[in-house]
């Protein structure tokens, strides 16, 4: 692959890595420029309406290939680049896309400039090998474990500015995957509240898990291609208690450092809600020094962000395919309902409808 640096005039070489090109076929040319459809030159139709190579002198030799603007509306722009990426062979395990890492890295870059409308379009993630993709399994049996939250920590940079920071993020395995399936890509989005910052592709993410009855794995260098995490079952008794109180105590060490302990509430919650239903099981005298208070300030904050998520509060999930967001819609006829997010099973709930919603972020739309 080339990259034109602005000049528009370039020459194909004949000779290759490995040889010389063959004098008969034409080299295929796929040309791409943000903002434009991209161009496939390779190949014309026959008469019998399929295609046949370019025999000879290639019909583009020495003049001028035309591209055409993007069209108003993003969808015929999405659906070329898409083609554009099939062509390319992107998923093969044959990864050519090695061949052409400038086209690739180009395309992503579009993706991520496209937002919710690049959801079509696939990321590097999609690149054999690269998913990052998660399981999480009991040591024993090999069975999946459901409930768990994983806690992602991040290297960002600034979009604006290029300042570095780390950041915790905290995610529930998605069970319309498969109970304790989950993805960990610097390819994939990151949302709320780190928009405005992206993963230092050169610094692996670090990964935790907390599972209920399960051992907490801890400083886990993920691997860009995934992993399968083995979880060790708990002690009972006194070795539960300890496992619990140091989930309380991980979640202390962010808080307390937090100039805005409303925004780390929120990047807690997913743990902070399932240690509250560990912490229902347990008697009152035992919880003591293990568990937020039910008046504690943490407990407050946590009810009071339950209580200000009204109509349109979106939810996130992932699948192979990308991330997306669901709006929950708080039904003018029936009454207003809330969804437990902690536990295995949720309570059955009425006056709710859900609506896709568009982002700033690539997301993809949940199939029906």
């Amino acid at each position: 692959s080339t990259v034109s640096s602005g000049r528009t005039r370039n020459t194909v070489p004949r000779t290759i890595a490995n040889g010389i090109a063959d004098p008969f076929h034409s080299p295929q040319l796929l040309v791409f420029v943000p903002g434009y459809l991209p161009l496939d030159v390779y190949s014309e139709p026959s008469p019998s309406g399929g295609y046949t190579p370019i025999l000879g002198v290639p019909q583009w030799q020495g003049k001028v290939l035309q591209l055409v603007p993007r069209p108003q509306l993003s969808k015929p722009y999405v659906d070329a680049l898409a083609k554009l990426q099939s062509t390319m062979r992107w998923e093969s395990e044959l990864e050519q896309w090695k061949s052409m890492p400038q086209l690739t890295i180009a395309l992503q870059e579009e993706k991520m400039k496209l937002g919710a409308n690049g959801s079509k379009l696939l990321g590097l993630n999609h690149l054999p090998g690269r998913s990052g993709k998660g399981f999480l399994v009991d040591a024993m049996t090999g069975e999946s474990v459901f409930p768990a939250v994983v806690g992602i920590e991040w290297s960002l940079r600034s979009k604006a500015d290029g300042t570095r920071r780390s950041a915790l993020q905290l995610k529930q395995p998605d069970f319309d995957m498969g109970r304790g399936t989950f993805f960990v890509s610097p390819w994939r989005v990151l949302l709320s509240p780190f928009e405005e910052w992206e993963p230092d592709t050169k610094t692996p993410p670090v990964v935790r898990v907390y599972a209920p009855g399960y051992q907490t794995v801890r400083n886990l260098t993920w691997p860009e291609h995934g992993e399968i995490i083995r979880l060790q079952r708990w002690g009972e008794g006194v070795a539960k208690l300890a496992e619990l109180r140091r989930w309380k105590d991980d979640i202390d060490k962010v808080l307390t450092a937090a100039p805005n302990l409303d925004e780390q509430i929120v990047l807690q919650e997913e743990l902070i809600r399932l240690l509250a239903g560990q912490c229902e099981r347990l008697p009152p005298d035992v919880s003591s020094g293990t568990c937020f208070a039910p008046d504690s300030e943490v407990m407050r904050h946590l009810r009071n962000l339950t209580t200000k998520r009204g109509d349109g509060y979106v939810t996130y999930m992932e699948d192979h395919y990308g991330t997306y967001g669901v709006k929950s819609l708080v039904n003018k006829v029936g009454p207003a309902a809330t969804v437990s997010t902690c536990c295995a099973t949720a309570p059955t709930v009425t006056g709710i409808s859900v609506e896709p919603v568009e982002l700033k972020q690539p997301i993809k739309a949940k199939r029906k």
